[in-house]
């Protein structure tokens, strides 16, 4: 059973019993509000500044996603992404046997995602090592992870791709709601026509600011758009900039220029890089209106590439 962050809320989960297994997805907000927990494993995939509005500072955004450890069995596993230098040493300073610890990198799920366009990018290979190494916590074989890996078809707005042709696939990332997680974005894909806006973070694009090479040009929209438009001003000049103030006028504008555009394989690319609460009341709102301007255009005729 599946629950937590995704699926069913956790209290809700009825034991399966004995030969069966709950998978849970834990916020920081869901861990902090956690008070009794026993894990047969746990992973941490990174701590970034998010979230700071919620736990007012880093440092106790920090203690609430590392209180996953306290709730380890005795002979329970902590997997970390080896590759994530902040990440491991925090762990350094937590009382965790070695025994432990696996500590995994993006290579193991890179063999394994291949070319899924499900789970492209680093980020993603760090995800699917993840869950290959608690797949492996609970002895399922390398067939079977295979089997799962390559039936994995994503979530929504999630890099989730919703038109593909010749010449132009459209990705709703619309999940990506910080730089970091835009950055991710940015970094698995060429040939991007960027559609970026919304409620700002405090840092704005954040790390996504040191992923601009793929970046052909940039649809901005929402309140962020003047803060977002600075940011990438002061890195890069060069980069067309073109405000649309509403999601679906950057939509509409992103798909013409792409049509007439004489490239070839462009990536249009929601990833907003924050909030979505200027305009719409969560991220999924702005994904399915996202997929709905698309959806449009593909069922009147415009959308022909």
């Amino acid at each position: 059973m599946i629950g937590g962050n995704f699926g069913l809320p956790a209290c809700e989960i009825i034991d399966p019993g004995k030969n069966g297994i709950i998978i849970l997805e834990l916020s920081s907000y869901q861990l902090d509000g956690a008070s009794r927990l026993s894990l047969h494993a746990a992973a941490i995939i990174n701590i970034t500044p998010d979230h700071i509005d919620y736990h007012d500072d880093f440092d106790t955004y920090t203690k609430s996603k590392l209180k996953i450890i306290s709730f380890l069995d005795q002979d329970s596993k902590l997997i970390i992404n080896n590759d994530d230098l902040y990440l491991n040493k925090i762990i350094d300073t937590q009382e965790i046997a070695k025994s432990k610890l696996i500590k995994i990198n993006s290579s193991i799920g890179k063999d394994f995602a291949q070319n899924s366009i499900y789970l492209s990018g680093n980020h993603n290979h760090i995800n699917t090592a993840i869950a290959i190494a608690l797949a492996q916590t609970i002895e399922l074989n390398e067939e079977q992870i295979k089997l799962a890996i390559n039936s994995f078809k994503g979530l929504p707005h999630r890099l989730e791709p919703i038109f593909s042709s010749d010449k132009i696939t459209i990705i709703n990332d619309s999940k990506a709601t910080n730089g970091e997680a835009t950055a991710a974005a940015l970094s698995s894909f060429k040939n991007i026509f960027w559609i970026a806006g919304g409620k700002s973070k405090s840092d704005g694009i954040g790390k996504a600011s040191n992923c601009l090479k793929n970046v052909l040009k940039i649809f901005l929209f929402g309140e962020s758009s003047k803060f977002f438009s600075k940011q990438i001003f002061a890195l890069n000049k060069h980069i067309p900039v073109i405000y649309c103030e509403t999601l679906e006028k950057a939509t509409k504008l992103a798909i013409h220029k792409s049509q007439n555009s004489e490239l070839e394989n462009i990536i249009i690319l929601l990833s907003p890089a924050a909030a979505s609460f200027d305009q719409f009341q969560n991220f999924e709102e702005r994904g399915d209106h996202f997929k709905k301007v698309v959806n449009l255009y593909s069922k009147t005729g415009n959308l022909v590439c």
